[in-house]
C-alpha cells in the first residue's frame, strides 16, 4: 500500500511535467514559431 501511493505520487508529478512541456510547445506554436521568449 505504501509503495502504491509512492508510485501514484510519482506518476502525478510526471504527468504534470509532461503537461507543462506540451502547454509550452502549444503556446510557442500559437505565437507563430519556435522563437523563445526568456
Amino acid at each position: 500500500m505504501h509503495y502504491g501511493k509512492r508510485v501514484f505520487v510519482a506518476g502525478v508529478g510526471w504527468q504534470q511535467q509532461v503537461w507543462q512541456h506540451v502547454a509550452a510547445r502549444s503556446l510557442t506554436v500559437e505565437r507563430g514559431g519556435p522563437a523563445r521568449t526568456s
